[in-house]
């Protein structure tokens, strides 16, 4: 269960605090939400993933992540739908931090 951890919350504990800016923040986003679904997809429990959810200032986006990922996307069979979830689950979470840094550039 280690491993999966350092899978699913790896970029999101480690990354912001080397982001240059915001859009790389946004980016480092964006593969959290890839990892967490991947995760989702890959049959983890929900209580498995919340117990992963860092207690830093980055748990609050990863739980909101988690509970989303849980309520909002089923887990599909077969590889491709699979990936269309992950895929979608990671650009959504991506273009909802660069329009709000959009938002603040306007």
């Amino acid at each position: 269960m280690k491993w999966l951890a350092a899978m699913v919350l790896g970029a999101a504990l480690i990354a912001p605090a080397q982001a240059d800016d915001r859009v790389e923040l946004c980016i480092v986003i964006g593969e959290a939400a890839e990892n967490v679904m991947k995760a989702r997809q890959a049959g983890v429990s929900l209580s498995n993933m919340m117990g992963l959810v860092p207690d830093n200032n980055v748990g609050p986006i990863i739980r909101e992540m988690v509970l989303m990922a849980y309520s909002d996307y089923t887990q599909m069979h077969g590889q491709q739908m699979r990936q269309l979830k992950i895929d979608r689950f990671r650009d959504t979470w991506q273009s909802a931090c660069l329009q709000n840094i959009r938002g603040e550039w306007m």
